[in-house]
């Protein structure tokens, strides 16, 4: 069944529904359930998501087109440009003269064959539940028949390293070691690294994984926790809260004169011994400790207010 009168049959199945619970309306006692608007009530919604889900497909395969249309062209442009960039930039250093501002960096790059090739999909492939096997092209046309056969070609064409599964182009991750991973296994491995640190960063042949190839395919949940993860497992002296029902991570920016606070519970902590924030010096401060053997070898004495270090060169023992 085509998109159309897929709509079709929809938006009247909705017209029927929507009459049935009007005319039903102030008809049922008060309090009392109707298991019919129950149920027509819950058909509506189904129809609704379903026409809203149609809806979506035709924006997306419009805007797949026109980027596949426009790809070539705007990745000729953009590399154009680039080139034009860097000869002004050697003229200019030949000629003694400073260099040009930058070009303002791109969170995307010009399309790439592989994402046009996945864009591809959506513009050319017409129905999603479409077999992968081999059908008969019976009765087709020829240009209907080109088309299926691109978009199958697209959609078989890798196989996922850690689950063997065949993959969609358009699920398809390629590690920088050239090895492609599925959509599922890859989110699983990221999701994975944020509670195994001999997994962070994600890496395949040793190679480290960018978040960037996998970031369209991950929730802004996981996002933000990969990325503390990131600022965690990358601390060499790490501070977690000294409040047992807490223990959460403290990054060192929340970390001031060797006190920690933390984000969640607010309770601080002491970055040197890692117990809760004391008076003091504390014993884990090694230099402190070292200077503190060094004055009571030279008989120094420390201010009882700021605690400053006092050499007696003239003068009584009495401190102000």
């Amino acid at each position: 069944m085509d998109e159309a009168t897929e709509t079709i049959i929809l938006g009247l199945q909705l017209q029927d529904l929507t009459g049935i619970v009007q005319g039903r309306k102030g008809k049922e006692a008060v309090g009392r359930t109707n298991d019919i608007l129950v149920a027509c009530q819950i058909q509506i919604e189904e129809c609704k998501a379903k026409l809203a889900f149609l809806s979506d497909r035709r924006m997306s395969r419009s805007i797949a087109q026109a980027a596949q249309d426009d790809g070539p062209v705007v990745s000729s442009l953009y590399q154009e440009e680039n080139r034009s960039f860097r000869d002004r930039q050697l003229a200019r250093r030949l000629a003694g003269l400073s260099e040009e501002p930058c070009l303002p960096t791109h969170d995307q790059q010009y399309l790439s064959e592989n994402l046009l090739a996945r864009l591809s999909v959506l513009s050319v492939g017409g129905n999603d539940n479409e077999s992968f096997d081999t059908e008969s092209d019976a009765g087709e046309g020829s240009s209907h028949v080109v088309q299926r056969d691109k978009s199958r070609s697209l959609r078989t064409q890798y196989e996922c390293l850690a689950c063997t599964e065949r993959i969609l182009i358009y699920d398809d991750i390629q590690a920088p070691c050239a090895h492609h991973y599925c959509r599922g296994c890859m989110v699983r491995l990221f999701d994975n690294s944020t509670t195994d640190e001999s997994l962070f960063p994600p890496r395949c042949c040793n190679r480290r994984i960018p978040i960037s190839l996998v970031k369209s395919f991950l929730n802004p949940e996981l996002v933000q926790r990969i990325e503390e993860k990131a600022v965690e497992f990358g601390t060499l002296d790490r501070t977690y809260c000294a409040w047992p029902s807490c223990a959460s991570f403290i990054p060192p920016n929340l970390t001031h004169n060797n006190i920690a606070t933390c984000s969640l519970c607010a309770e601080q902590t002491c970055s040197l011994c890692k117990q809760p924030v004391h008076n003091g010096d504390c014993p884990r401060d090694v230099v402190l400790q070292s200077t503190l053997k060094t004055a009571q070898e030279a008989g120094w004495q420390r201010c009882y207010r700021c605690r400053t270090m006092v050499e007696l060169a003239v003068g009584c023992n009495h401190i102000t």
